[in-house]
This record gives C-alpha cells, structure tokens and sequence, in this order.
C-alpha cells in the first residue's frame, strides 16, 4: 500500500513538473524570439552596426538563440505535452536524436561566441587595430574565419561528442545523461573559464591604462592631444554575458555530476535546472544593453519606419552663399 501511495505521489510530482517544463519553454519561445530576432534585426539593418566584429559575434549569438528556440525548446514542448496526455510519439527516433544533437550543438555554439566575444574586448582594452597591421585582403579572410570558426567547430564536434556518451537501444541511439558532465566540462565550464579570465585581464588594464590620474602620452593627455583613442565598450556587457550563461548553466551542470540526486528529489531539481538554462536565451540579449551603439539603436529603430541611415539618403541641407 505504501509503495503504490508512493509511486503515485512520485507520478504526480513527474507530472508537475514536466507542466512547468512545457510553460517555461512556451515563454521562452515567445520572450526570447522576440528578443533575439529584435536584437538582430536592429543590428543588421544598420550599416554602421553590423560592419562592427564584435556585433557580428552578437549576431552570431542571437541566430543561436533563436535555432535553440525553434529546435530543442519547441520540441521539447511537443515530447513534454505528449507525455501529459499520455501519448507515446511513434517512430520518434530521429527525432529525439536530433534534439539532442541541437542542444549540444547550440550550447557548444553559444559559450564559443561568449568567448569570442571576450576576446574582442581584449583587443579593444589593447588598442588592438587590425587595419593597421594587415591588407584589407587579410582582413576579410581573418573576419570569415573567426566567425566560421565556432560553427564549423560546433558541427565538427557535436555529433562525435553524442555519439560517445550514447548506447545503442533497439534502433536509436539514447545519451548516457551520467556521462553529459563531460560534455558540459569540456565545452562549457572551460570555454567560460576562459572567457572570464580574459575579461578580468581586460578590466584590470582598462583601469590602469585608463583610470582617472593616468594622464600619459598613451593615456588621457594622448587622447586630449592626438584626438579620439582606442573605443572601449562598458566592462558590464561583457561581464554580464559570462555571468548570464555561468548562471543558467550551473543546475544543470550539476545536475549531470550527480544524476541520481536529480531523481531522487522528485525531477523538482532536475526541473530548475532544465527552466533555468532555457533561461538563457532571454537574458543573454539583454546583457548587450549595456553597450551604447546598440542600446541606442534598439531604442530609436523600429520596423515600420523607415530607416534614413540604411536605405542611404542624404539629409544635409546645402547652402548657397549670395554675393
């Protein structure tokens, strides 16, 4: 009598919870959709913006956000509400395996760019200035390959990655969930690591080389003298994004080192954990607020307007002088 009272409390909770996994997902596939897709269209429909390497990177990210959205979050609504009204999806097979190549894959994506990201800052924080040192050629080809680089290495290393931790049942392919901590280690913890070493590095420089008192040839005075010096965005955008991915991706990394403690409290933790990385994808847009050139054009730009800056007309007034 007891065991049945407890498996039927044990349903209950699994039902619960998996209720709260569908209407989680379904807010992030409204929030974050909008988010993202307004974050990139600002952004690529402005010349001056979208020719930045840095907001290319956050393009990058935003397109990742909204892959996310479309092929885990929404499938995962779909296996969650089957699995309320109690229907088994047939023949489901390729499809489960391709959800879980896509999560794979877009978080190895999004901490890449994070990193990328980061690197970028760095170089700004260095006065780092590719025109200088290299051929507009050289250029180009550097750009392409840096913004290939964290697709073409998500692609390469996503399905070996499945595959290894992955046992073969009948006709599919289900993941070892014991063993997705290593995944997550290698492509999560360590990209994120990096990354907030090199902004801690670039915030410490930032405030010596350009805190208040530093009045030098390369410092203030330089600037004062020689006109405009090197662009450094807010530190918080930066900090911010390791923060927002370190945060939502913590539960579940710990989830995965100690998959029979999710279990064992009812799925309630596993749960969090599952809420909280989908998360994601709504806060990371926010974070880049902080810089200024986007903040302001999120602001001023808006679909049914038109835009004077993109479509190239010449608003200055010439005046002819009258002897």
């Amino acid at each position: 009598m007891s065991n049945s009272s407890s498996n039927h409390t044990l349903s209950e909770t699994v039902y619960t919870c998996v209720t709260i996994i569908v209407c989680a997902d379904i807010v992030v596939l409204v929030l974050g959709g909008l988010s993202n897709g307004w974050l990139l269209a600002s952004i690529m429909t402005s010349t001056t913006l979208r020719t930045r390497l840095r907001n290319q990177f956050i393009c990058c990210l935003a397109t990742v956000n909204i892959l996310q959205e479309l092929c885990v979050s929404s499938l995962e609504v779909i296996y969650t509400m089957a699995f309320i009204l109690r229907n088994r999806l047939g023949s489901t097979c390729a499809l489960y395996v391709f959800y879980q190549l896509m999560t794979i894959t877009c978080n190895i994506l999004a901490d890449l760019l994070v990193l990328m990201i980061a690197v970028v800052f760095l170089a700004q924080v260095l006065d780092f200035v590719p025109e200088s040192k290299f051929s507009p050629r050289y250029l180009r080809i550097g750009k392409i390959g840096l913004l290939a680089f964290p697709w073409a290495f998500a692609v390469v290393v996503g399905p070996p990655s499945l595959l290894a931790i992955s046992s073969k049942r009948g006709n599919c392919l289900f993941p070892d969930y014991r063993l997705f901590y290593i995944i997550e280690f290698v492509f999560t913890v360590f990209p994120l690591c990096v990354a907030s070493v090199i902004i801690g590095v670039g915030v410490v420089l930032r405030c010596t080389r350009f805190g208040r008192g530093n009045i030098t040839a390369q410092g203030n005075m330089g600037v004062q003298l020689m006109g405009s010096g090197p662009e450094i965005d807010s530190s918080l955008a930066y900090i911010g994004a390791v923060v927002v991915c370190a945060a939502t991706e913590t539960l579940m990394l710990l989830v995965y080192f100690n998959w029979g403690m999710a279990k064992s409290t009812g799925w309630i933790f596993f749960t969090s954990a599952d809420v909280l990385e989908s998360a994601r994808c709504v806060f990371l847009p926010l974070v880049f607020l902080f810089l200024t050139d986007i903040r302001e054009r999120i602001k001023q730009w808006r679909p049914w307007r038109r835009d004077t800056q993109a479509s190239g007309i010449d608003l200055t007034i010439a005046y002819n002088r009258e002897d």
